[in-house]
């Protein structure tokens, strides 16, 4: 129907005038960890992978490599 409507150049009867109505629709979906990309799952299992960065630890949230921040001796002389 589709195929010939194009190959033809005008609209076929059935598509003629026909509304369709939008509806908001809620789902739930996966987001990744590392590249905050949002995704409707295909199945039911969890995902192995992120689809946009494949990486596999997208659930896991990046470690990072910041340490505490501790006063240096200058800056505690300083204080004093």
């Amino acid at each position: 129907m589709y195929l010939s409507r194009y190959i033809l150049g005008k609209e076929t009867a059935s598509t003629e005038g026909a509304a369709m109505p939008k509806v908001k629709i809620l789902v739930w979906g996966y987001r990744c960890e590392r590249c905050q990309h949002e995704w409707v799952p295909r199945a039911e299992e969890e995902p192995r992978v992120c689809p946009k960065c494949k990486s596999p630890y997208w659930n896991k949230p990046r470690k990072t490599n910041e340490k505490p921040q501790t006063p240096s001796k200058s800056q505690l002389k300083m204080a004093e």
